[in-house]
């Protein structure tokens, strides 16, 4: 299969709370975004272990940012 276009540059912020505190990920310019549907990332993932899930749920703040196009 042909590969995907790239779709922009892009930075991001998440962040989500744990017993009163907050857990905070930041990226000035995330490496590559592409347009795909239905597969696993291989690059740049966030991953959030089992263990910080309370009660099954978590209540996450994620912000994209469309960084300008030079």
């Amino acid at each position: 299969a042909p590969p995907a276009p790239e779709v922009g540059r892009f930075s991001y912020h998440l962040s989500y709370p744990v017993d009163g505190h907050t857990m905070t990920y930041e990226s000035p310019e995330v490496k590559r975004i592409l347009e795909v549907s239905f597969q696993t990332p291989e690059d740049n993932v966030v991953l959030i272990p089992n263990n910080l899930l309370r009660d099954e749920l978590l209540e996450m703040n994620l912000c994209i940012k469309k960084l300008n196009q030079e």
